[in-house]
């Protein structure tokens, strides 16, 4: 005979989640290192079977509380005893991988806290003008598209979208510019020679690559911004032209930010080996189809700077979008629970 379910037992099953688990960590170990690029680290026997009985302990820890939330189910009148739980259930789980909070800080302010500290880049960065432009113009995007009608969602869905497409590609672009900065650590670019000028034209055409990709995203989301959304695929069939002519449009002041950060001519002419030198003059000559270019390697060397400043600047897209909606989030938890039964306004991205 079939058993009868109870229509009070709770649907979490820690036994399960602890055996579902132990399946599934070791592929996820894989995942992470074949997306770092790097070898699967080996665990001990000791390891793994430490591994598991932390985390069984972490998923015994938070059980009554995940229980608690089954039994409230939305209830309006245990709105802050179902927040409570969620504060206790995030605040164990720090406890128990060694994050620290500060005195008496609740757990979803130290959300909100650590969020905004990614949003601090490195300050060797920091110091260079075009870096700073672009993490302002870069956070008043993504902020003007969060706040319009619909454009949280639509802004959630683009970002997640862009990721499963093209996280890989980051992480391996940015581990081939760390590797060429490193080699190129004691080079002296002011020499005008062919190695130089191969060394330079190899960075600008790879992130020139790289940028089309994040730029795509930017684009995106001014137009969720403008109130014109548009779907991945859509942005897909953008070309390269097209998304720069977006950029220098006086209809979208979102985008002027970046504005020159990229010779459309240079980028096709370094894609198609259109590239000569006349060392004499101390001049790199691009051509693209009738269109000739010629820049110094000063110069050469200071639009590679910029691009790649940029796009180190456009890699906070993320980050700001994950702070405004942890803060947004929060700051609406707080408002539902001072004042519970009473329609309250959405809550607006940080100042």
């Amino acid at each position: 005979m079939k058993r009868k379910s109870n229509s009070n037992e709770s649907l979490f099953n820690p036994n399960q989640v602890k055996r579902e688990f132990d399946r599934a960590w070791p592929k996820v170990v894989l995942e992470i290192a074949d997306l770092l690029e790097q070898p699967a680290p080996r665990l001990t026997k000791r390891a793994r079977k430490q591994l598991c009985k932390e985390f069984s302990s972490g998923v015994d820890a938070v059980a009554p509380h995940v229980v608690k939330l089954e039994e409230i189910n939305g209830d309006p009148t245990r709105l802050r005893e179902g927040f409570e739980n969620l504060e206790n259930i995030l605040r164990e789980s720090l406890r128990r991988t060694n994050f620290k909070m500060r005195p008496k800080e609740d757990a979803f302010d130290w959300l909100v806290r650590e969020s905004e500290q990614l949003l601090e880049g490195p300050y060797p960065l920091r110091r260079f003008k075009q870096f700073r432009l672009v993490r302002e113009g870069v956070q008043r995007l993504v902020r003007s598209a969060m706040t319009v009608p619909g454009g949280l969602k639509a802004s959630e869905e683009l970002i997640k979208e862009f990721a499963r497409k093209h996280l890989n590609q980051h992480i391996r672009f940015a581990n081939t510019v760390d590797a060429r900065l490193k080699s190129y650590q004691n080079i002296d670019f002011r020499k005008s020679t062919a190695r130089n000028i191969t060394r330079i034209t190899d960075l600008y055409r790879d992130t020139a690559m790289a940028f089309e990709g994040r730029l795509r995203l930017l684009v995106g989301l001014n137009f969720i911004a403008i109130g014109k959304p548009k779907t991945y695929s859509e942005l897909r069939r953008l070309g390269y032209n097209e998304l720069l002519q977006v950029v220098e449009s006086p209809k979208n002041p979102l985008l002027h930010f970046l504005t020159g950060t990229v010779n459309r001519h240079v980028r096709n002419a370094l894609s198609h080996n259109g590239v000569s030198s006349r060392l004499s003059k101390r001049l790199i000559i691009f051509v693209d189809y009738e269109t000739e270019i010629a820049w110094t390697i000063n110069h050469f060397m200071r639009e590679a700077k910029k691009l790649l400043l940029t796009i180190l600047g456009a890699e906070y897209v993320e980050n700001e979008f994950i702070y405004v909606l942890n803060y947004c989030t929060v700051q609406a938890i707080n408002e539902i629970v001072r004042t519970p039964g009473e329609s309250m306004q959405p809550s607006q991205p940080p100042a």
